[in-house]
């Protein structure tokens, strides 16, 4: 047999099997293992539920287990859950907070612009608050667009949060199959922060201004630092 017949031809199994141990040792691995979670947490409520009678719902657990999982940002293990718990609760809240105030123009308006300065001020706390202020508003506005009676609201906000609640027991899941190593990610998480914080020494802007933009970056950082430590 020649050396040609021996090498592993592209698209034989030997190959294909090449790619996908190199895909499992690389960093790739994270980012599959998000894409496995999230087709799962939002493809399956959408393929069951009509089949069992659950069809007039099922759009909304899938925009509930899709909003779940945009908060899901990363980071150590307690903060993601507390983001998803959090977007479950308070986004199911909002959405009967917009069927209630959508029927006056100016009284939507203003609940929302009370989302809106609380979601930018979430911001402070970290990439995970920003997409909680994102999720929060997008659930208040699909309450203002649907205007439904009371009953009926009460049932689309229930099933928001169950789409949430499904997301978080596949994310609880498939953290405890542990697809990649926690403590190594938590780690090398530790040193990420840390280089973003050091980037950000020493304070050398000009202008008041800028200055406190950047002094608020660093404290930002620096809170990150804290937190995955």
């Amino acid at each position: 047999m020649s050396q040609t017949d021996t090498d592993a031809r592209p698209g034989d199994g030997r190959s294909i099997g090449r790619w996908l141990a190199g895909l499992d040792t690389s960093a790739n691995r994270i980012a599959l293992s998000y894409a496995l979670r999230g087709t799962i947490a939002i493809a399956a409520p959408l393929l069951l539920l009509p089949p069992l009678g659950f069809g007039d719902v099922a759009h909304m657990v899938v925009i509930g287990a899709l909003q779940t999982s945009i908060v899901d940002v990363g980071g150590p293990y307690g903060s993601r859950l507390r983001g998803m718990i959090l977007n479950s609760i308070v986004a199911s809240l909002l959405i009967l907070a917009g069927t209630w105030c959508g029927g006056a123009w100016w009284l939507a308006g203003v609940v929302m612009a009370l989302v809106a300065v609380a979601g930018g001020l979430m911001r402070a706390l970290g990439q995970g608050a920003a997409a909680l202020g994102v999720t929060f508003g997008i659930a208040l506005l699909i309450g203002i667009q649907l205007q439904l009676p009371l009953a009926e609201a009460a049932v689309a906000a229930a099933a928001y949060g169950v789409g949430g609640l499904w997301t978080i027991l596949v994310a609880l899941v498939v953290w405890r199959l542990r697809p990649y190593k926690r403590l190594e990610q938590e780690v090398g998480g530790i040193w990420e922060e840390l280089a973003a914080l050091t980037a950000l020494l020493p304070v050398s802007a000009e202008g008041t201004v800028a200055r406190r933009r950047q002094e608020q970056a660093l404290a930002v950082r620096q809170r990150s630092l804290r937190d995955a430590i």
